[in-house]
């Protein structure tokens, strides 16, 4: 997937593709909970809930309009902090 936007890239593969894509490469059989958002002429949407402990982000919103499927990822709160963190050291590692 290509970089569009923060948290958010654009699928190389078609909306059914990206959603199978992920339910049987990137998450864990039955770590996800598929959650139908829209599914309109204009706009198709679903969001999957990532349901495994400790994890660095909520779930995934997978979006199809005109044509091109998005991903936008919903880190959880403890990764957006490490982010704010990261960038306020200005992107350096931290010495252990």
């Amino acid at each position: 997937a290509k970089k569009v936007g923060e948290h958010r890239f654009r699928s190389p593969r078609d909306y059914d593709g990206t959603i199978e894509y992920y339910l049987k490469t990137v998450i864990w059989p039955g770590q996800a909970e598929k959650i139908d958002i829209c599914n309109n002429t204009e706009v198709r949407a679903v969001h999957l809930r990532n349901r495994r402990s400790h994890k660095r982000w909520e779930g995934l919103n997978i979006y199809e309009v005109k044509g091109t499927t998005y991903i936008y990822v919903l880190l959880s709160d403890k990764e957006l902090e490490r982010i704010e963190k990261k960038k306020a050291r200005g992107g350096k590692k931290r010495r252990k």
